[in-house]
């Protein structure tokens, strides 16, 4: 054996172990960007093997945070720690978001590009959000109850 090919293969050797053994990272998967109909931008981040994916009527809790299309943070629940539980499809949200939301899968990650006229439109909401601004959110779903679950936790 080369002195070259020995010296690869006792490296590989002692690759396995060493924490930082290439043959041991972890590569998160990449997801492409999904326009829906509505002209909303859906990228997941992280996703969950299993669990409960969000449906109208399910009561969700997140973590999120409002950028600007330059990227400028105007908004974020996880530096407040304070996130925010509201039932899908009570018009609680803008538009664009909740459309957003659809089919995110529970401890699931996702970025969403929302248009102004589906997120807050011509008037924005001021002093954060300029009129005829469209919006990113980086939503995390942290709690997912389900429509039927909610409705009996409030008859009680």
């Amino acid at each position: 054996m080369t002195r070259s090919a020995w010296r690869a293969l006792t490296g590989a050797i002692l690759c396995l172990f060493t924490p930082s053994c290439f043959l041991f990272r972890v590569h998160a998967p990449v997801y492409d960007p999904v326009v829906l109909a509505s002209g909303v931008v859906v990228q997941d981040l992280v996703v969950p093997e299993k669990g409960p994916v969000a449906q109208p009527g399910d009561r969700l809790t997140i973590d999120y945070e409002i950028l600007l299309e330059d990227l400028t943070s105007i908004d974020s629940s996880t530096e407040r720690g304070q996130p925010i539980t509201f039932t899908m499809g009570a018009s609680v949200l803008p538009s664009g978001l909740e459309q957003g939301l659809l089919g995110l899968r529970h401890l699931g990650r996702r970025r969403v590009w929302v248009p102004a006229e589906l997120g807050y439109g011509e008037d924005g909401l001021p002093p954060r959000v300029p009129p005829n601004a469209a919006l990113w959110f980086h939503v995390e779903l942290i709690e997912l109850r389900r429509g039927s679950d909610t409705a009996d936790d409030e008859s009680r």
